[in-house]
């Protein structure tokens, strides 16, 4: 994730968890240097199980929060999609999509 046009300081970033609609802290206090910052994250794992077998795919969207900690404004990103379920390989041969969908 990249941000510029924050203020000379920190950032917090969160991001929403739509499972449970709640807002997980990912890093407080992140610098941003000239007003800007890249910070590298793995997406996160919202616990949710897979139900077994083939099935449709399920599409669950993370949304990004970034606090400017010397203004207090805060700045939400475009809907991230993970896509969960079906496959993405099969033996050599990788999806273009995702595979399954029954």
């Amino acid at each position: 994730m990249t941000g510029s046009a924050f203020s000379e300081g920190t950032v917090d970033i969160s991001y929403h968890n739509p499972v449970n609609d709640s807002w997980i802290i990912t890093t407080i206090d992140y610098p941003t240097v000239s007003g800007t910052f890249t910070y590298t994250m793995e997406a996160p794992d919202l616990g949710q199980v897979n139900p077994e077998g083939d099935g449709n795919q399920i599409v669950d969207s993370l949304i990004f929060k970034v606090k400017d900690n010397t203004n207090g404004h805060i700045y939400l990103s475009n809907p991230f999609s993970m896509i969960r379920r079906g496959l993405t390989q099969i033996g050599e041969e990788v999806a273009d999509g995702v595979f399954g969908n029954n």
